[in-house]
């Protein structure tokens, strides 16, 4: 650690030692930075959460450019509020979507490195659309693309799926 009363150049050095440390060190680091982060979050938690939700909403925005050109609904032109609109399979089939999915749950941060790619960007424009939540649900319903539901089981097989969510702490 680097005294306060320490020189520039002597803080540059301290910092240029530590970066190549954790180069050197990489799990080491990680249990360290790891515990102290986890400590962090715990005494910060809604600061935490606040820099989360703003973080996923510029990602959001960026990803709403990227596609569309514009931060409004291709089919309708709606704009008064971006948290309306959503990312749509222009043919369907999002759930099956690996560029968008990972462990079934949407991966915004990850398609937006992929639409930064020039390449991806262009055949990313012809399989998303931007629309507005309206229209998007009327696009689904007269498309026939069912929304997400739980599986069907015969009577057994639910009383076990439902106990398994309940001893996860799931509803």
């Amino acid at each position: 650690m680097v005294s306060r009363t320490a020189t520039q150049d002597q803080k540059e050095k301290a910092a240029a030692y530590m970066r190549q440390w954790r180069i050197s060190n990489p799990d080491r680091w990680k249990k360290i930075a790891g515990a102290a982060r986890k400590k962090w979050k715990a005494v910060h938690r809604d600061q935490h959460r606040e820099w989360q939700r703003e973080h996923r909403y510029k990602v959001r925005k960026e990803i709403l450019v990227l596609i569309g050109g514009a931060v409004r609904c291709q089919k309708c032109g709606y704009d008064a509020d971006w948290r309306a609109l959503q990312i749509d399979h222009i043919n369907g089939g999002g759930r099956a979507d690996a560029d968008t999915n990972v462990r079934g749950l949407t991966n915004l941060w990850s398609l937006r490195n992929k639409l930064k790619r020039p390449d991806f960007l262009v055949a990313a424009r012809k399989k998303y659309q931007v629309l507005c939540a309206n229209c998007n649900r009327i696009k689904c319903y007269t498309n026939d693309e069912q929304p997400r539901r739980k599986p069907k089981m015969i009577p057994g097989e639910l009383l076990e799926w439902a106990a398994m969510r309940k001893h996860a702490g799931l509803k």
